[in-house]
Formats: C-alpha cells, structure tokens, sequence
C-alpha cells in the first residue's frame, strides 16, 4: 500500500475520480490519514489453495468493484502463497489492471490470476519479472520513496546525528538487522563483521533490530550497541556506512541518496553465509540482493569484510555510492506521475476497447521519458 497510495492521491488531484479498497487492520490503518474514500474489508488473507476462503473475498469485493465500475485498477502483490483483494481484484475487474511490484521479480503463486501488466521499480526489476511471466512489464520507479524530495538532508541528517550516542569527530557505521537468528549463518556474519569494525579507527559502531527481531536470549558481539531510536530515514541521514545482509534499508539509502547535492554515506551488503544465500534466491532469482546491483558494495566471503567496510569508509566512498545510485535507480520524484499517466492511459483503453493495452502504455512511456 505505501506505492500506492502516493500515486492514489496524485490521480485524485489530477481530477480522476479514486477509491482505496484495503484489507486487514493494518493496511487500512496505513490509509487512515489520507482524504480519499476508503473502503477496508476485515478479512484475513486467505491460503491460495484454500478455495472457500478465496471465494469470501472474491465475495466481498464484488459489490465493491461492480458498484464504482472502474476504469482502471491499481493493486499490490500479495505474498507468495496468499490470497487477498489484490488478486480478488485481477479476477472481477474487467478493466485493465496493474499490480505495483515492490521487490525485484517477486510474483505470487502461479495458481493467481495474473494482472494486465506490471509496474515495477526498475530495469533489473523488468529482467527478473518477464523471466517469469509473459505479461507487459513496464519500469516505474518506486512511489513509496517520492516524499524524500521533500527532506532537507542537511538539516534532518545534523538533527539525526544529534541524537546518536557517538563521541564527537567519530565516524558511524550502523548495522540494520533482520530477523534471521534461526540461521547460524546470520551469527557468523555478525560476528565477522564485528571482528572487521573493530579494526577500524575513530567508528562507533551501533545495531538497528528489525522490528521482527527478537534480541532475547542473543548475545551481539562487540563493538555493536543496540539503537532503535528514530525513523529508518533518521538513521540512514546519521550513518556515514549502512551495514546489513540484504535489508531494504539499503534501497532506502539508495534513494535518499541519489538525490543529495552532498553525499554523506555508502552501504555494504554483507552476504557471505551460504544459508542466507539460499533462502534469499528462494525469493529473488537474483544471485545478490538485487538493489546491491543498483549502488554499493556486495561482500560475498567472509575474508573479505574487512576491505570491504574499509572501501566503504574510505572518502570516495560516499561520492561512488550517490553516482551509482543516479545512475542505476529510476528517480522516485518522477515515479508517481509516471504511474498517474500509464493508469491514464489504462482507463482510455478501458473506454476504447480495440486499443491495444500494452502498445498504448509504450507510447505513453515514450511520450514521457
């Protein structure tokens, strides 16, 4: 819901008519703020195998989608094996629809009914999706970041830093964690990466649990401190290198930054255990975490921490990392309109059926790029 809800707004000021059809607790608190009509389902999401509780939903968003008769649908991905009204919603429209992809070549069953076309984040985004489905897949960027064009990194990153408990002229590294304990090798790494920062000169060094992550009963090696003060953003604008083993927050800091006058920070993935490799090409046909491609360093054995880290602290290190992330991610400033005028298009589609959707939606790209 967080890409797309931005691009929900901007259509409403745009002049086309919005509704928000949301499911569960959470996802319709995360629209709660917003001025658009609303209609929240409390339905849990179902087993895509378990068809009686597929069959409810599919119920219970019927009237919904009969009643406004949209023109065009916009819907997330629920995860795989689930079923919610995002895939309701690819079943009973009969206009065209989009599903907002959010991570690189993430799909749900293939038992789901596949939407009209893909929009997702970027072109790497583009190669992993059409290996797997023959749908249109176009590259948008991401709408959930587009509101960092509106930070003042200067001024949040001085106030962030304020709140850090860092000796003065220090560096920062932070580590973001992720709930990953039952795996020896997210010890290891930990472990590793410790014995690495602990070679360095003048670096606090301090530990981000993952809001899933249970810190009871785990011993976190020196010189890390546990800090969860502040907003993710906060503490991407404190740190001068984000370490972590494949967290998103590394692409948060990938479009924090690619839009900095003044870089202040690089990232390094540190993704040497073979078991977190495997689990993570389990969910991503990627052989690294994808957004490492985009910007920063991968390190892929555990000898290599060391230099790695350093390379990342080193003073070209934030300037490399801020031109990768130009060069590599779509801007997410421009992301929302992009997303606004395919959905337009979409709807002219939908009121001119012999147009072609995926040859209307290219020229739209090509008329706006």
């Amino acid at each position: 819901m967080r890409h797309i809800l931005p691009v929900a707004e901007a259509a409403s000021i745009a002049g086309h008519i919005v509704l928000l059809v949301t499911q569960g607790e959470l996802a319709g608190a995360v629209c709660s703020g917003s001025r658009l009509p609303h209609c929240n389902l409390a339905l849990d999401v179902a087993d895509a195998a378990d068809d009686e509780s597929c069959r409810h939903i599919i119920e219970s968003l019927s009237p919904i989608i009969t009643d406004f008769a949209p023109e065009a649908v916009l819907t997330g991905i629920s995860p795989q094996g689930e079923f919610g009204v995002d895939e309701a919603a690819c079943i009973l429209s009969t206009a065209p629809v989009a599903a907002m992809q959010d991570y690189w070549g993430y799909l749900n069953s293939p038992s789901c009914k596949e939407p009209d076309v893909y929009f997702v984040l970027d072109k790497m985004a583009c190669e992993l999706t059409a290996k797997q489905s023959q749908r249109p897949v176009l590259a948008i960027g991401s709408p959930a970041h587009a509101h960092y064009s509106d930070i003042n990194i200067p001024v949040r990153r001085n106030a962030a830093r304020a709140r850090v408990p860092i000796k003065s002229g220090e560096r920062l590294a932070i580590f973001f964690g992720q709930p990953l304990h039952h795996l020896d090798g997210y010890s290891k790494t930990l472990s590793a990466c410790a014995r690495s920062l602990l070679l360095q000169s003048g670096l606090s060094c301090l530990y981000r649990p993952h809001p899933r992550e249970s810190m009871e009963n785990f011993n976190l090696p020196e010189p890390f401190v546990i800090w969860r003060e502040g907003t993710v953003e906060d503490a991407i604008l404190a740190c001068d290198l984000l370490l972590t083993v494949f967290s998103t927050s590394f692409f948060d800091a990938i479009q924090l930054t690619r839009g900095a006058d003044v870089p202040w920070m690089s990232a390094v993935s540190l993704f040497a255990a073979p078991d977190i490799q495997d689990m993570c090409r389990k969910e991503c046909p990627a052989t690294i975490p994808p957004f490492v491609k985009l910007a920063g360093i991968c390190s892929i054995s555990y000898d290599d921490f060391f230099i790695d880290i350093k390379r990342g602290l080193a003073p070209q290190g934030a300037a490399i990392f801020a031109a990768q992330a130009r060069e590599n991610s779509l801007s997410p400033a421009e992301s929302v309109g992009r997303a606004c005028r395919l959905l337009a298009a979409m709807a002219e589609c939908s009121r001119a059926p012999e147009k072609v959707l995926f040859e209307a939606l290219s020229s739209t790209l090509l008329q706006n790029w």
